[in-house]
């Protein structure tokens, strides 16, 4: 009989990122099997300690932080084998923890499974199916020693099963809609009321245009000066287009009630990549400069995207600057400084920057959403392939977690609570938010082999991805998805 002990099981939920260990372990992988074979579990985690050491750890979690200590309650488990019940603070999580077991029933540590959960929500039931799934994973443990060996299976992620309620259902493609196109797309963006999806077709240099609500495409834009497009921010008041091209005419204001480009934007350096729309004080961001362009700094730029004037320039003494969010209610800009391994913090008003928050664990930053309401910053790197979490109050990092792999895209969706990162490799990676400390990686969603960049647009509930066939295939494609609850 389960001991409804009310102790504080979620103490997974305060707990400071301590150690990041990273290893595929026959623990990991049961761990994902088990995450994937039951949508239902919103976090897992196995506290064991490892042959040799004295601590007890976190030794696989789909929230990262393998190698984080154990605490009081962890070992009051771990010692002595009581099972913790507790509801989160939130209210809307229903965590237990109890003893994980090997399959001669001897103790090697504790489970930790959380549920969703909400008022007159049946808690003994919701323990009893946390005992049903710590027994099937006893079954598959012959010994701890076995449990902490390296997992010689396939290490591709498990992929979701079936689920009544997915976090992202594949509900359309435009297939092949240019036969003959080789290389790299790159970003989305879209005009809502008007039913468009634009995309930049970086090694074709041009705008494809797609209806929104079907996904099929539309229309080629060509012939409008494009070199190499890279991404747009759309002025739904003023039916403007800002193009990023990364070539040596630059960015162009475009009117998109006849396709017609209005005025470029001259900028000081080559080669506009990244861009940000600040909708709080109409000012556009536009980083230029960098490797692409065989220069040794980058340049961020302060830009009127109605006239194209620019206010101010920055730069950094770096050849990768990717990707910019703004505050809508501060006054700070975050860059990611890719070849540096940080994030720079940039005063708006006097465009300086004011703090560098360091990436540990990982290079090549280039992605990054904003969670501003709950003081979080989400940054994606590519080697090796993370999720990072920074706490926008102080520049820590609370969570790292392992994302799918050659990833141009990251996307915080406010509404469900869910960061969503494609993967080139073929993945959907999403991500659900428990608490502002505590991500919960779900199972991957198959998506296409070059799917690495995209948009949520959260007015249609609907997931964009554009599907690069890179140098050696031909023909690409965009894929959309349902969002679910």
């Amino acid at each position: 009989m389960v001991r409804y002990t009310m102790l504080l099981a979620t103490a997974l939920l305060a707990s400071p990122l301590l150690a990041q260990e990273t290893a595929q372990t026959n623990a990991q992988h049961l761990v994902d099997q088990t995450l994937a074979t039951d949508p239902d579990i919103t976090v897992m985690a196995m506290h064991v300690t490892p042959p040799q050491r004295k601590d007890n750890i976190i030794l696989a979690s789909n929230f990262g932080r393998i190698g984080k200590l154990a605490d009081a309650d962890d070992l009051n488990v771990v010692n002595h084998g009581k099972t913790n019940l507790e509801v989160t603070k939130a209210g809307d999580h229903f965590a237990i923890e109890l003893p994980l077991l090997d399959a001669s029933h001897n103790r090697l540590g504790a489970l930790s499974v959380m549920y969703p959960y909400k008022v007159g929500d049946d808690k003994a039931a919701l323990a009893r199916r946390a005992e049903h799934v710590r027994d099937q994973l006893s079954q598959q443990i012959p010994n701890l020693a076995e449990l902490v060996q390296p997992y010689q299976g396939s290490t591709t992620p498990p992929v979701a099963a079936a689920d009544p309620n997915p976090s992202a259902t594949l509900v359309g493609r435009s297939t092949n809609w240019h036969p003959g196109y080789s290389g790299d797309l790159d970003h989305f963006s879209v005009d809502v009321k008007g039913n468009r999806l634009f995309l930049a077709a970086e090694d074709h240099g041009s705008v494809e245009l797609f209806n929104l609500m079907t996904g099929q495409h539309e229309r080629t834009l060509n012939g409008i000066g494009i070199q190499i497009p890279h991404a747009f921010v759309y002025l739904p008041k003023h039916n403007r287009l800002i193009i990023v091209d990364g070539g040596t005419s630059g960015p162009k204001i475009l009117d998109t009630t006849n396709y017609k480009v209005v005025s470029p934007i001259k900028l000081g350096a080559p080669g506009a990549d990244s861009v940000e729309y600040d909708a709080s004080t109409g000012h556009l961001y536009i980083v230029t400069g960098g490797h692409d362009m065989n220069m040794k700094d980058c340049f961020l730029n302060d830009v009127d995207p109605l006239t194209g004037h620019v206010y101010a320039t920055l730069r950094f003494d770096s050849n990768q600057a990717q990707a910019v969010k703004a505050e809508q209610h501060g006054n700070r800009l975050f860059v990611n400084v890719a070849d540096h391994s940080y994030v720079a913090v940039v005063d708006k008003k006097t465009l300086k920057v004011i703090a560098r928050w360091p990436i540990d664990g990982a290079k090549t930053n280039l992605t990054m959403a904003l969670d501003e309401a709950d003081h979080r910053l989400f940054v994606g790197s590519r080697n090796p392939s993370k999720l990072f979490v920074l706490d926008t109050d102080t520049g820590a990092t609370v969570a790292m977690l392992d994302a799918p792999a050659t990833s141009d895209g990251l996307f915080w969706d406010s509404a469900r609570k869910r960061i969503y990162v494609p993967g080139g490799d073929g993945h959907l990676g999403v991500f659900q938010q428990v608490t502002p400390d505590l991500y919960a990686a779900r199972p991957w969603i198959a998506s296409a082999i070059g799917a690495k960049s995209g948009i949520v647009v959260p007015q249609l509930d609907r997931l964009y991805l554009a599907v690069s066939p890179g140098a050696n295939r031909k023909g690409g494609e965009v894929l959309w998805f349902k969002l679910g609850k």
